[in-house]
């Protein structure tokens, strides 16, 4: 373990620092998504119809459609997540506090997440 990454896992350890915005799994079988508000959705991976990646200004907008929903993440770094998500490996997404932001560097950071049902918002 480099001394950079030592560094970040202390701080994380100490609560200085957020754990990540994700989790990558090698054969994830579902989504699990934790908004700031508590709520929580998970979804299942063979239920994914597309995912689309608005990336032009910050904070960047993914859309994960779903069979009866849509996921909607505001973020930073958006990008990095889509190789995890074409190949069903990204397992986990939550938010965390905009002012941690900075400490990521060139991570993923998750800053909302809203999920909605065909028949409208679920949370």
């Amino acid at each position: 373990m480099s001394l950079k990454e030592q560094i970040r896992q202390k701080r994380i350890e100490q609560g200085m620092l957020p754990e990540s915005c994700h989790i990558i799994k090698m054969q994830a079988s579902t989504l699990q998504l934790e908004a700031s508000s508590g709520k929580w959705w998970v979804l299942p991976w063979h239920h994914l119809v597309g995912c689309y990646l608005e990336g032009e200004s910050e904070p960047e907008t993914l859309r994960l459609t779903f069979v009866g929903y849509e996921a909607v993440v505001r973020g930073v770094n958006l990008y990095g997540l889509l190789q995890d998500i074409a190949k069903q490996r990204l397992a986990s997404l939550r938010t965390a506090p905009k002012e941690y932001l900075r400490a990521t560097g060139r991570e993923a950071f998750v800053l909302e997440i809203e999920v909605c049902s065909s028949e409208g918002a679920i949370g």
